[in-house]
């Protein structure tokens, strides 16, 4: 599970200074973070890179690990990408994979 959200939090939850705000968990398809109850969230500010967007996004990782997990956090993608699902899913496949770009839109 540790491997899990930490291969989430490098490849797409970076934390840091952006106005964006999104929420960041990881659990099981039964899980806290997949139901949305705020008690299994932390608050996560987006990094703002020039030449990048970013996002939040939730979604289930299925190659990752077994038994799948479902995850919410920051995206940041190449300005040239508009969508961070078709974008991320060349490194990490997310099904269900859905984005916003409002604070806290990812619950």
């Amino acid at each position: 599970m540790k491997i899990v959200v930490t291969l989430w939090v490098f490849i797409v939850a970076i934390t840091g200074g952006s106005a964006l705000k999104c929420y960041l968990c990881a659990g099981s398809l039964k899980s806290d973070c997949k139901v949305g109850k705020q008690i299994s969230m932390v608050e996560q500010e987006c990094l703002n890179f020039p030449n990048f967007h970013d996002f939040c996004i939730q979604g289930t990782s299925t190659k990752t690990v077994r038994p799948e997990v479902f995850m919410r956090g920051c995206a940041i993608i190449p300005k040239n990408e508009t969508d961070p699902c078709k974008y991320l899913a060349n490194f990490v496949p997310i099904l269900g994979c859905q984005f916003c770009t409002t604070d806290f839109c990812n619950k």
